[in-house]
């Protein structure tokens, strides 16, 4: 497969790591691991995607701190919702 078709997967793999965060989140029942299951999916779809698929170099590098940081920002946002809709019943 040429280089392209190995980017185009890393970022699908990516963005199917963000959309599987939002379950993760949901099955945790303490705070403390639901807010954990965001950084650490991320940061092992990051290591699979940039490093084993496309090949490392500066987005690899970037993405250890940018996918875990979007991850801890979608589970927090995760909860928070998740917390507004038990609220609201």
């Amino acid at each position: 497969m040429s280089q392209d078709n190995w980017d185009l997967l890393s970022l699908l793999l990516q963005v199917w790591g963000l959309v599987v965060t939002v379950p993760f989140t949901l099955l945790w029942r303490r705070r403390k691991w639901a807010l954990a299951t965001g950084p650490v999916l991320m940061f092992i779809v990051n290591f699979v995607a940039q490093v084993v698929l496309a090949g490392g170099g500066p987005g690899a590098c970037v993405g250890a701190f940018v996918l875990p940081a979007c991850g801890l920002f979608l589970s927090w946002a995760t909860l928070t919702l998740a917390k507004w809709f038990e609220r609201t019943r």
